[in-house]
């Protein structure tokens, strides 16, 4: 009995000793258990911190970036305006006139408006509208139909064509079928004349000047005296010169016909020239003074002499893209060659392009 009593008393000494460890120990693990739910807690307030933070960052970004695409708006606004504006201002300047216009309204360097041909030549009349920005044109390729008939030559239809090359230089070609049977076999009415050459077409003074030097061909038997055709019979080197404003329009022309074959006993050269200054008198119109003259420069047997010389007037009207119509009459000065006292020139340019 005495050993179970010191049993129980020491084992109720030791629970008393101990227990302020288990009441420390008790409240150490209370601690933890209120850290381990108080550190998600404050994880949790940083993470909705942080997430507030970058909330209003990105809605700062966004706002920064709807000023921005605003701002750029307005910029692609005015850029667009300025756009129209220049786009009229270009459309203004190259719109060629009622009253000065001899061009085609698509080719800003048209095929000849002003001047046409002459009775016994045609080369490509390429012209410079007063209106057109040689700068800002655009190259391309152009033609035209040029019919003529005169009281010397007869009908004659021309092709013109030019190609650019530069701004301020073309490529020009034409080809011109005579239909006189006097230039060929008259009897039989074959071996018609076709001349066709090929130049350079230079623009200058702004457009207003156009200077186009050439070099033909002639195939028939008109230069050579041939009883038949002859292939590039003879050769026609030419120069035309074209001046042409709002009030004023001048023409010249000078080419020389020469035969290089030989296909009879008589051979023969001629020169051609003509000078037509002009004045535009009221919107399409034109009245000014025409002046031409066709001379036998050398032939294998006689003396060389005016065929004819021709001096009157002319009456022109543009019909608008780049067509006109022209007709010249006067008197003829020299009929030693048998031609008539007074002659009439009817032209009809088509513009193709």
């Amino acid at each position: 009995m005495k050993s179970l009593k010191n049993s129980i008393l020491v084992i109720l000494a030791t629970t008393i000793f101990n227990l302020p460890t288990f009441s420390q120990n008790a409240h150490e693990s209370t601690k933890v258990e209120q850290a381990k739910t108080e550190i998600p807690a404050k994880a949790k307030a940083v993470q909705l911190e942080n997430d507030a933070k970058e909330a209003s960052a990105t809605g700062a970004d966004m706002e920064n970036a709807v000023a921005a695409i605003m701002d750029m708006t307005k910029e692609i606004k005015l850029a667009v305006a300025e756009m129209k504006n220049t786009t009229q201002e270009m459309k203004n300047v190259t719109a060629p006139s009622e009253k000065t216009a001899t061009t085609t309204q698509k080719e800003p360097l048209a095929m000849a408006s002003s001047g046409d041909t002459d009775s016994t030549n045609v080369q490509p009349k390429l012209m410079v509208d007063e209106k057109t920005v040689i700068t800002k044109e655009k190259l391309g390729a152009g033609g035209a139909l040029h019919i003529i008939h005169n009281s010397v030559a007869g009908f004659h239809p021309v092709f013109l064509g030019h190609v650019g090359l530069k701004p301020k230089l073309d490529l020009t070609f034409y080809t011109t079928f005579w239909t006189n049977p006097s230039f060929g076999s008259f009897e039989q009415g074959n071996d018609l004349w076709l001349e066709t050459g090929v130049g350079l077409g230079i623009k200058a003074l702004d457009g207003k000047l156009f200077v186009n030097p050439s070099i033909g061909i002639t195939s028939g038997k008109f230069l050579s005296g041939a009883s038949q055709t002859m292939l590039a019979e003879g050769i026609v080197p030419s120069l035309f010169m074209l001046y042409n404003n709002k009030r004023f329009e001048f023409e010249f022309y000078l080419s020389h016909y020469k035969a290089v074959r030989k296909g009879g006993d008589v051979t023969r050269d001629f020169l051609l020239n003509w000078i037509v200054p002009g004045v535009k008198v009221y919107k399409g119109f034109s009245l000014g003074a025409y002046y031409e003259q066709f001379v036998l420069t050398r032939v294998t047997e006689g003396d060389p002499h005016s065929v004819y010389q021709w001096l009157g007037g002319y009456a022109k009207m543009n019909i608008g893209n780049g067509h006109f119509l022209r007709f010249a009459a006067g008197k003829n000065l020299h009929t030693a060659d048998g031609t008539a006292p007074e002659f009439y020139k009817f032209s009809a340019f088509i513009a193709l392009k």
